[in-house]
Parts: structure tokens; sequence; C-alpha cells
């Protein structure tokens, strides 16, 4: 293995675990986080010629046997099953050697399985009624991670490995700092040894958790050499060698050290003394005086460039991921350029750059999904967002056994086909050709459809053969018809039988097609769901699928990427994430930018453009006005209301309904109307006057506001509600004249009718039988959209929202619509009653229509 550094500790655990494999089948390897216990074993493995066809595992206590025997799954022939072994019948069977990471975290059932392998070298499988003697090549490794508690070595379970005497065991020895050193020497030459050492005798000097891994010292020192390869200042001032201690290193080459060291050890601190002192810490050993690092990586703003082929932040330059550039991206999107913004953004493309996976942390409305999703549409990257809850399910991420629906099959493929067609031919000359298409869509016609789209794809041959296209558009139509061709045989089969598909998880396809994917709310995640996560993570680049039906494992893509965000684990349902997780991610706290020149960037990139007077410090000092009164002034002291969260998404909510209104409305008008709904709608009511009083202190410096009047109608498809055009319904308007309005249910109306105007989902707080879903229905009614009320309670299922299979009266399963996706479809308005029993195990399904 190119990348091992052999050193004396390296050599003397690599001895002791080669002795170990030659004499036991069964190897037990032991040692610290970021020992190298997995390095070493695929580094062995690769000597012996295995690594090939080498099996790793992460293994947890939702493991059971049949994920490591097999099992009898669903094949696309109706009716049919077939066995599929897994990965330990296959490295038994085969003579592979198969690596199972964390055994401790193993179910008893997983060791039951172990035992006549680790007793008799065979392997019981019940299900088949077979026992499969051990190939002479087999080994079966496993790893368990220790942990150091004073002079103690300690295990994540309390108790042993069950029959821990069977195993061969090797305890590795970690590293120490002079070894590391030497293995960062031999990886990258020309390195600045001064600095290395420093950072790695911070392993010892600092009190509890180590500030300083291994994994984390690699990492850096990667980053630190890959910038440090055409850097004329250190390869002129080292063109004889490495130096030790004694060597000459200028400002220019420290301050990159300090700035990737902050990356990877110090920007995972929220701001705080922990924070402070790392960095001062950190300084220290790269050499740059206090007063010149602080500034260096806490007040500097990267700038952004867009090339012709790549995008360049600060002191990254990332090429363009596809054909899709930043110059395409929708300009609606307001990207306000500020300082925590722009340095985040950089460190973002500079993990992208060294193929780290990202944890974002920090509280909620900070932006740490948008900063993901701005870079991802920059790069012309597909990003793929799951939000995770306590109910995501492992099937969600990898995929599984799915009813095959013919009509939702068909519709994507006729909206590709259409796609396709449109790009090759001409539409006019060909419109006979597509109505009857459309009119077999229409008429629900499946197979006809899609013998039509076949003759659609046998006439672009046909054209091929005259005319030269693009190899990619080439192998969209080859792709194309092979799916034509296999829904046809399906069409045909589920004829008499219900036919299944595997359906890929939207982890498993950002891994084979090379998206990101951006998993948020980690920390809500099932512990089953994390090892998932776990198991893609590091230098795996081979995936198992035990449910698919095959044996073949899924090649990484190259541009696969995992981001991940959580909050503080402070809230309930909000946990720490392991260590050994933890520590796969850079991880990179944000913070909340409360900055008044920070404010003034945003808010002049969201509405600076509206007016010649945008009010931009009136709003700036408004805004900082409500956060220092939230917790004082805008709240019961005693406890009976909670303080408000007023964030960056409080502002940017509001502002971006001045944006939509203020065409309309005129400035002032939008603007007061925006800050009320922000800021205001959030509190009870006695608090509204206080949030009037500072809108009129701050923007209209104790003037008047200007009273609000109906503007003439934006489309015939509005009806006014006051000052408010509210988009109309294709109900014919009914004003109730059962509901009353009083002062201030008016009020609560007016607020309502703003927040459609702006196309926001709205919660309502209050007392039961205070008339929240009656003043719905009153608006609704008024502009005539269909009201829907869903009643909430305690056995609410998800699938009452999304929708489940059902058998019609043929027998055959299809796909029924919730109650959600139909509202959705038809533009209904919808009130979740009662959202408190059954929240967690239904806010997924929910949680995609928000935003």
């Amino acid at each position: 293995m190119p990348n091992l550094v052999v050193t004396e500790t390296v050599e003397n655990n690599l001895r002791a675990l080669q002795k170990t494999l030659e004499c036991s089948t069964a190897v037990l390897v032991q040692g610290e986080i970021g020992c190298g216990k997995s390095l070493l074993v695929m580094h062995l493995a690769e000597l012996k010629g295995a690594k090939e066809n080498m099996i790793q595992l992460n293994v947890d206590d939702t493991f059971d046997s049949k994920d490591l025997l097999g099992k009898y799954t669903a094949t696309e022939t109706p009716g049919a099953f077939e066995w599929v072994p897994g990965p330990l019948t296959l490295a038994v069977e085969r003579g592979y050697w198969i690596l199972m990471e964390d055994i401790d975290l193993a179910s008893f059932d997983v060791f039951s399985v172990i035992l006549s392998l680790l007793e008799n070298s065979t392997l019981f499988i019940s299900d088949k009624n077979l026992t499969i003697t051990a190939h002479k090549d087999f080994k079966l490794i496993a790893t368990q991670q220790l942990f150091t508690s004073g002079n103690a070595l300690l295990t994540k379970k309390s108790t042993a490995v069950p029959y821990a005497e069977l195993w061969g065991t090797v305890i590795m020895e970690s590293l120490p700092s002079s070894e590391i050193c030497a293995i960062i020497a031999a990886m990258h030459a020309n390195f600045p040894q001064s600095i290395a050492e420093n950072l790695a005798d911070l392993r010892v000097n600092t009190m509890g958790t180590p500030l300083v891994s291994l994994r984390t010292l690699l990492k850096w020192a990667a980053r630190v050499a890959k910038l440090l390869n055409n850097s004329v200042q250190f390869s002129k001032n080292n063109s004889g060698g490495t130096a030790g201690a004694g060597e000459f290193l200028s400002s220019t080459v420290r301050e990159i050290a300090l700035k990737e060291a902050y990356d990877c050890f110090v920007a995972k601190f929220a701001p705080g003394n922990e924070h402070d002192s790392t960095l001062l810490l950190i300084a220290s050993a790269c050499g740059v005086p206090d007063a010149v690092a602080e500034p260096l990586v806490l007040e500097n703003k990267p700038i952004q460039t867009v090339n012709s082929n790549s995008f360049s932040i600060g002191r990254v330059n990332l090429p363009f991921l596809s054909v899709v550039n930043g110059l395409s991206r929708d300009s609606r999107v307001a990207f306000a350029p500020t300082r925590l913004a722009m340095s985040l953004l950089e460190r973002l493309g500079a993990a992208v750059d060294s193929r780290e996976h990202v944890l974002l942390s920090g509280e909620t409305g900070v932006g740490k999904t948008f900063i993901v999703q701005y870079l991802a549409d920059q790069l012309g990257q597909t990003l793929i967002v799951h939000n995770l809850n306590q109910q995501t399910d492992t099937s969600d991420f990898m995929g599984g056994w799915k009813p095959v629906d013919v009509m939702i099959t068909v519709r994507e493929l006729y909206n590709d086909f259409i796609a396709l067609f449109s790009d090759c031919f001409n539409a006019e000359k060909n419109v006979d050709f597509l109505h009857s298409l459309q009119q077999s869509m229409s008429a629900r016609k499946w197979e006809r459809v899609t013998k039509q789209m076949l003759k659609g794809c046998n006439t672009f041959r046909v054209k091929q053969a005259t005319t030269e296209f693009p190899q990619e558009v080439v192998d969209r139509w080859t792709e194309e018809e092979k799916k034509l061709q296999d829904t046809l045989e399906i069409i045909d089969q589920t004829k008499a039988n219900v036919a299944f598909r595997f359906e890929e998880g939207s982890l498993v396809k950002a891994w084979r097609e090379g998206h990101w994917i951006l998993l948020d709310e980690l920390n809500l995640a099932t512990n089953e769901v994390l090892e998932r996560v776990s198991s893609v993570l590091g230098d795996v680049d081979r995936l198992f699928l035990s449910d698919r039906g095959t044996s073949e494992p899924i090649h990484r893509h190259k541009n696969f990427h995992v981001f991940a965000n959580m909050n503080p684990p402070t809230d309930v349902g909000k946990k720490d994430l392991p260590p050994s997780l933890r520590s796969r991610f850079t991880e990179f706290y944000v913070s909340e930018p409360f900055n008044r020149n920070d404010v003034s960037i945003v808010v002049k990139e969201y509405i600076g453009f509206l007016t010649h007077d945008p009010k931009i410090e009136e709003i700036t000092q408004f805004f900082l006005d409500c956060v220092e009164k939230a917790k004082t002034v805008l709240c019961s002291l005693d406890g009976e209301t909670k303080p408000p969260s007023f964030s960056l998404r409080t502002l940017t909510r509001a502002l971006s309904y001045v944006r939509k209104a203020a065409p309309l409305y005129g400035f002032l008008t939008a603007l007061y109307d925006g800050l009320l709904l922000g800021f205001a709608t959030p509190l009870q009511r006695r608090f509204h006057s206080i949030v009037e009083q500072l809108i009129v202190k701050n923007i209209f410096k104790n003037k008047k506001p200007p009273s609000p009047t109906l503007p003439k109608q934006p489309t015939d498809h509005c009806i006014s509600y006051e000052h408010i055009w509210v988009p109309a319904g294709e109900q014919d308007p009914f004003n109730d004249p059962a509901f009353i309005l009083t002062e201030s249910v008016k009020g609560h109306v007016t607020n309502l009718a703003r927040a459609v105007f702006a196309n926001r989902p709205v919660l309502l707080e209050g007392p039961t039988s205070s008339g929240k879903s009656s003043m719905v229905k009153y608006l609704a009614e008024l502009t005539g959209n269909t009201f829907v009320r869903i009643n909430n309670h305690d056995s609410t299922e998800v699938q009452e929202y999304l929708g489940h299979y059902v058998t019609d009266e043929t027998g055959k399963l299809r796909f029924v619509d919730g109650i959600l996706v139909t509202a959705v479809r038809n533009g209904h308005w919808v009130v979740l009653g009662r959202t408190e029993p059954g929240a967690q195990r239904c806010a997924g399904g929910t949680e995609s229509t928000l935003g």
C-alpha cells in the first residue's frame, strides 16, 4: 500500500497482526480511534492478494443474522423470490476476507452465527438447512474501539466481546508524536516539520478530550502540503531538504498552515473561551503571533469569482462538476456576501477540494442548508436534501422493494421522452405523432404509450444513420429505449400478477450517480441510520446491499460527497453524535450573524435595489433592537411565554415579503407589513405594540406609517382582504355571515392574509377553541379556496399524509395519494389540527412541503 509509512510502532502492530492472522481464521483487532486498525488490515489484505474482493461492513445493534447470511428477496419477476447470499456467506464460500468494524456493537444474534466459524470453521444457514465449510483462504477480521480513561482502556460497551477466547486478539499501540511527524515527513516532501511537531505535541498537552487526533493531523498535513506544492517562498527556503526545529519558514507558509489548522481543529467550536484558547494554542504551534492570528482567520473576507470553467472562493478553486455553471443559477435567490457567509463558503470549498465530508452545527435559521445549496448551485452539482427525524428508516436511505406502479413509471418515461424528442426532432413537423401520444396518455393506455415511444426510439436510430449527434444524446436515447423495453415486459407480467422493483434510496443514488447529499438534522436520526451514514464515510469505495437481489457491490462515484447539518444537542430529541462518527467529518460551527456590518449587507442584497432609499441602516438597527429585547421586553419574565427566536431566517423572510410586495403596494407599506409579519406575528398580541413602536422609531423616525390602500388588482385570479390581494381558488367566494370579525380577529386575519400573499406556511398557536381553524376557513372561503383539515392524534401515520398502496377491483396494487399530496396537487389550503400528537412521526412527511 503506497500510503503506508512504516514506523517502529506501525511495524510492531503490523507484525503482531500478521502473526495472529497466520495462526487464526478469526482475528479481533482492538485499539483507540485513529490508530490505524483498518489501514493495517487493508495493507495485509493487499500483500496477500485479498484486497480486491475484501468485504467491509460497519456493524451495529440492528444487524441480525439475515444481514450476514442472506435472505430470500423479491425479484422483478412477479411471484418469484430468490435466495441472495449475505456478505458473510459469500466470504466463507469464496475465500474472501471480511472486515467487520465495531464488532462489539453487534447483537447476540450475530455472535451466535459467528460461533460455529470460531469453533469448527463451518457456517450453518437455517433458511436453507445448509452447512458450509469455510474456504481455506477465508479470514474473519473484526475491530473494536478502545478509549483511554486515566491508565485504563475502556470499550463502548461495558461487556466484553462474546467468545473472546476463541478469537486471535491483537491490541494496537497508538503512535507517539515523533512517529506521527515522521509519517507526515515521509508522505509530504519539504513539509514544515517544526509546525508538525508542535501540533502533534498538542495531543498530550491538552486536558480532557485530545485536541488533535491522528486522523485530523494527517488531514491537515495533506491540505497544507497541497497548497505548498507550488509555493515559491517555501520551495526556495527549503530547497536543500526538510529541516527540523531550526528550519526557516516565511510568514506566508506559517499563515497557510494556520488557516488550514483553523479549519481542521478550531472551526468546530462555538465562539467562546474554548474557541479562543484553542485558536491561541494553534497559532502558537504555527508560529503566528496572536495579534496576527485572530484577524487572519476571524476578520478576513474571501472573494468569490466565477471563471469560464471553475468557481473560486478565497484560496480555493473548484472546477464545475457539470455543464451547468454559476451563470445559469436562479437569479431570484439572493445571496448576501457577508464576512461570515464568505468565510464559511471558503471552508466548505476547501473541504470539498480535499474530498472531506462536512458537518455543519449551529442554531436554527443561521443558513447552514442554504450555504451548501448555494455552493452546489455554483458548481452545477445535483444536491439531494434528506430531512432526518426519529422515524427515518434505513430503507429511505438504502432502498427497498416496492410494488411497480406502471402509471408512475410510464409518466416518468413520457416526460424524459418528450424532452429528448424535442431536442432531436422538429415538434411542428411531428405534431400528429405527439398528439397521438398525448391522447394515449390521457386515456391511460400504458402499453400503447410505451410501444409508441419505442417507435420514436427506432425513428431516432434511422435519423442517427444520416445525422451526427453528441455521444451524450445517443447514450440518453439508448438508456430510454432500454427502460421502455423493461417497462413493456413489466406491463405484460403485471396483467396477472403483482410485480415488485427495488427502488434505491437517496444515499445509494447519490453514491452511484455522484450527487451531493445533505443530511439535515443528523442528530435526530436513530442509531441504525447513523451507522448506515458511517458506512459510506472514509475510504470505502464499494457498497453492498443485501436486499437488492444481487451480491455485486455498487462502486462509489468520484463526485459523491456527504454534508450533514445539526443543531446543538440542547433541545428535546436532539442528541450528540457518537465520537467515532463525528471524527469522520470535518466540522464547522455556523455562528449567528449579528454583526452590524453583516446584517447591513443582508438587507442591501435583498432590498437595496427596490428604491433610492432602502433604509438599510434603519432596518439593521431595528433587527438588532429586536434581538436585544427578545429575552427581556418581548417575553414574560415569569416564564409564561418563552423568548422569541429571532435569527437571520426571520429577517430574510421579512425582506422576501418586501421584495414581493413593494412593486404592488409601494416600498414603505411593504416594509411595514413585512416587518410586522416577520417579527410581530410570532409573539402574543400584547407584545405587538412593542414591535410596532420599534418599527416607527427606527424606520419612520417616530412619524406615523403610511396608511395602506388597496392597489389595482394584479390579476383576475385575486380577491382582496383589507388592502391585501390573496390568490383566488376555483370555488365560488363565500363570505360567512356567522363569522364575527372583532378588532383582534380582524388583525389576525390580516396577518394570515399577509402570509398567504407571501406564499409562506403558517403555524397558528393559541388556546383550544380560540378560533384558529375557523379563521383559516373564513379566509379560504372568502377567497374561493378549498379548505381541508387534518386532525392529528397519537396514532397518526405518515402514510395518511403521503399515501399508500391499496388493492383495486382487479386485485392489483396501486398507489393512492394521501390527503396532503392531494392538497398539494390541487392547490388546497390544509390545516393540520393539533400538531403535537404524532409530530415526530409525521415530521418528515410535512417538512418537504415547507419553505
